[in-house]
């Protein structure tokens, strides 16, 4: 950047920064069809996550896919960031969003109920039947709303079902002991059927495709390969979601 051109720069920066912060701030990508919004199923720990294995598969460049994924995020915020992206118009060229998203609201349901995981929401004593209907409404709806804003983009929408963790004891960051044992897992795997049925729910109330990641269960824990700990996939997991978004687009594409 020269001289000249600087002041004019530093003006623009300026009237960023008043709008709403340069921090903020993203030029817009025109190359990108492809958003895979979530959590840390799609940004997570693994050498590899399962969008970038499905850009492989599709036979699409790097440049083509974004990665919108946050550790952490729930769907109460993952909502209002989808709306603010979709706003900024910041990938006016997408065509597609690949939605995986929902795991943190019953990791924190579970912290705020269960922390221990002593109760299975299938027991007839279990004592937050009315707290877990609210908060899978809740995600329900939020989800819901995600893809109708993404629909209203013009956005193709593909929403995934959560993948169960094994069954087994070992090491568990989220658990307060950062031990996870076997019949806690059990009960665990409850609240991720529960939450995978108001998935499907979405899904079907708002025309999106359903990856039924849920479906594939038995193959990804049939082997600690596919974990990169007790709540993330692998490499090689991702590799199995992968492969049911892309039949997913297969099954599309087949109908057209």
């Amino acid at each position: 950047m020269n001289r000249r051109q600087f002041p004019a720069w530093a003006a623009y920066c300026c009237t960023i920064v008043a709008l709403g912060g340069c921090g903020e701030f993203t030029l817009p990508d025109p190359n990108v069809h492809y958003i895979a919004f979530g959590d840390s199923t799609t940004n997570g720990p693994s050498n590899r996550n399962y969008w970038d294995i499905l850009r492989e598969r599709l036979g699409e460049e790097p440049n083509r896919f974004a990665n919108e994924g946050k550790g952490g995020e729930s769907t109460e915020d993952g909502l209002p960031r989808l709306q603010q992206l979709l706003a900024r118009e910041i990938y006016p060229n997408a065509t597609t969003l690949l939605l995986w998203q929902g795991g943190n609201d019953i990791i924190q349901f579970i912290g705020r109920t269960d922390s221990l995981l002593i109760f299975s929401p299938n027991s007839a004593d279990y004592p937050f039947d009315n707290q877990l209907d609210e908060q899978l409404d809740e995600s329900q709806a939020n989800l819901e709303q995600q893809i109708n804003a993404a629909q209203d983009a013009g956005l193709e929408v593909y929403v995934a079902t959560q993948f169960p963790i094994r069954e087994q004891t070992g090491t568990c960051d989220p658990l307060p002991l950062d031990i996870l044992l076997a019949p806690q897992a059990v009960n665990a795997n409850v609240y991720v059927r529960r939450l995978n049925e108001r998935i499907r729910l979405a899904a079907q109330n708002t025309g999106a495709t359903l990856v039924d990641i849920e479906t594939r269960s038995d193959e990804i824990t049939s082997s600690n390969q596919n974990y990169f700990d007790c709540n993330h996939l692998s490499e090689e997991g991702n590799a199995i979601a992968a492969d049911e978004f892309l039949k997913a687009f297969e099954a599309n594409a087949a109908m057209e």
